[in-house]
């Protein structure tokens, strides 16, 4: 039973390690890497001279790092709803 507790332990992920891996992670999403297309005639992939990056990916990762550090709760919280009274005139506003 103490081996289980030990491989447990051993384990462990900190909230530091989830934080550097995902800026790892969005980092290597948002390097510009040269696009690649095969030429048949030399029958070699070649650079056509553009370059992509993994914007989803990226905007995924950062978007889990303001989760963790709290970014962008403060702007949801900042909505409110806005009630209009239309009084007799409420069938104008649908």
């Amino acid at each position: 039973m103490e081996e289980k507790g030990k491989k447990a332990r051993r384990r462990r992920i900190t909230p530091t390690q989830v934080e550097q891996r995902l800026m790892e992670i969005a980092e290597r999403c948002m390097e510009n890497t040269p696009r690649m297309v095969y030429n048949k005639s030399t029958r070699q992939w070649e650079e056509d001279g553009s370059y992509t990056f993994d914007a989803a990916n990226a905007i995924k990762a950062l978007t889990e790092i303001g989760k963790y550090l709290g970014v962008g709760e403060k702007a949801e919280e900042s909505v409110r709803e806005i009630r209009v009274d239309f009084g007799e005139h409420e069938e104008y506003a649908r």
